[in-house]
C-alpha cells in the first residue's frame, strides 16, 4: 500500500517460496516498483510496460540498486486501484529465474492481474467499511457534540433552561404516575443589577461563572442536578423528599459553597448573595409549572423579606411547605425551623 504523498510503501503481506513473511516499509526509490508508479518512464522502461502493469523477464538483480544483493531474475508488478480510481497500491511477483519468453511473461501477468483482482476487490471493501465506521463516528460525535450544546448554558457550562424544562417535566410525570417525588430549589443572585451597574456586565458574568462552579462542586453529580435557567437565576433538582432536617443540611453545603467563593481582587467589594426557595410536587399540580411558581414564590418572598430593614440575615425565612431561606456569603449557615 503507498503511503501517498510519501514514497515509501507498506508491505501488508508478503510469501517467500509459500512461507508468510512479516510486513515491513521501503522506500521505492530504485526499486522494480518504483516502475509501478512513475508515469516519466525512459525508453528503456517503456518497453517493459504492459497497460498499467510492469513486467522484466530477466536481470532484476543487478538493474536497481535495492536488489543487488538478490538473486532475484524476474519481476511483475501490477497496481492496485481504489473505488475513484486511484492508485493505491501494487502486487509486486520476484522470481529467481529469468522468463523464458514474451509468452511465458504475459501469461504470468495475467495471473497475477487476476490475483490483483481479487485483492483489489477485498482491499476497496475494507476501505470502504473504515470509512463508513469512521464517518458513523464523526457522526455520532457531531451528534454528541450538538446534544450537549443543545442542553448546556453557554457561559456557565451547567443545564440551560431548555433541559431544566425537559427533565422537570420527566421526573414531574413519574410523580403522577407512581408518585416518585422530587424536590425543586431555586436560587437567585442579589443586588445582580447594581454589580452590573457598577463593574459591568463582563464583571456581572463572572459572578455567574464562579458561583456556577462552586454550586457545581458542592453537588452530587447525576444525582442532583443544576441549571442555570436564565439571568442570575438557577435551579438544582433532586430525587426524593425531604425533612425539614435534611434540607438543612443541603443549605449548609450551599451556604458553605456561596461562602468559599472569592472573586477576582478587582471586585473583592463585592458581597455576594443569593436568595433560596424551595418546593415539591403535590397530588392536586396539573403540570410541573405548579411546583416551580411555588419555589419561584418562596425564593422571593425570601428576597422580599431579607429586605426589610432590621432583618436578621443570619436566620433563615420560612416561606413555603418546604423552605425558603436567604443569607449573606460570609453569615454562619442558617438553621432552618418549620413553618408556624
Amino acid at each position: 500500500m503507498l503511503e501517498s504523498p510519501s514514497n515509501t510503501v507498506q508491505m501488508l503481506a508478503a510469501w517467500r517460496d509459500g512461507v508468510e513473511a512479516a510486513g515491513w516499509e521501503f522506500a521505492l526509490f530504485d526499486t522494480p516498483c518504483e516502475l509501478i508508479y512513475r508515469q516519466d518512464l525512459g525508453d528503456e522502461w517503456k518497453a517493459m510496460r504492459v497497460g498499467s502493469a510492469v513486467g522484466l523477464a530477466e536481470d532484476v538483480c543487478w538493474r536497481f540498486a535495492s536488489t543487488r544483493q538478490t538473486t532475484y531474475q524476474a519481476f511483475i508488478g501490477v497496481p492496485l486501484w481504489d473505488a475513484s480510481n486511484r492508485m493505491m497500491g501494487h502486487v509486486a511477483l520476484f522470481f529467481n529465474r529469468t522468463l523464458s519468453d514474451e509468452e511465458e511473461c504475459r501469461t504470468m501477468l495475467e495471473i497475477v492481474e487476476l490475483f490483483s483482482l481479487k485483492v483489489q476487490s477485498e482491499l476497496n471493501r475494507m476501505l470502504l467499511e473504515q470509512e463508513r465506521e469512521r464517518a458513523l463516528q464523526e457522526l455520532k460525535e457531531a451528534n454528541s457534540r450538538l446534544r450537549h450544546e443543545s442542553i448546556t448554558d453557554s457561559l456557565t457550562g451547567l443545564y440551560n433552561r431548555r433541559y431544566f424544562a425537559q427533565r422537570i417535566k420527566e421526573v414531574h410525570t413519574r410523580f403522577k404516575r407512581s408518585a416518585e417525588a422530587f424536590t425543586l430549589i431555586l436560587l437567585d443572585v442579589d443586588r445582580f443589577k447594581s454589580i452590573n451597574d457598577a463593574y459591568g456586565h463582563d464583571a456581572g458574568d463572572t459572578v455567574l461563572c464562579y458561583l456556577a462552579k462552586a454550586l457545581r462542586g458542592n453537588t452530587r453529580s447525576k444525582v442532583e442536578l443544576l441549571f442555570r435557567t436564565g439571568g442570575e437565576e438557577f435551579a438544582m433538582l433532586l430525587p426524593g423528599s425531604f425533612t425539614l432536617d435534611e434540607l438543612t443540611v443541603i443549605n449548609d453545603r450551599i451556604t458553605r459553597a456561596v461562602a468559599q467563593i472569592v472573586l477576582p481582587e478587582e471586585m473583592a467589594q463585592v458581597q455576594l448573595t443569593v436568595s433560596i426557595g424551595a418546593s415539591g410536587p403535590k397530588a392536586e399540580d396539573t403540570d410541573w409549572n405548579a411546583v416551580y411558581v411555588r419555589a419561584d414564590m418562596a425564593m422571593y418572598e425570601a428576597k422580599k423579606k431579607r429586605r426589610k430593614p432590621g432583618i436578621d440575615r443570619s436566620k433563615p425565612l420560612i416561606v413555603n411547605s418546604i423552605f425558603s431561606a436567604c443569607y449573606r456569603s460570609n453569615s454562619e449557615a442558617c438553621k432552618l425551623t418549620p413553618l408556624v
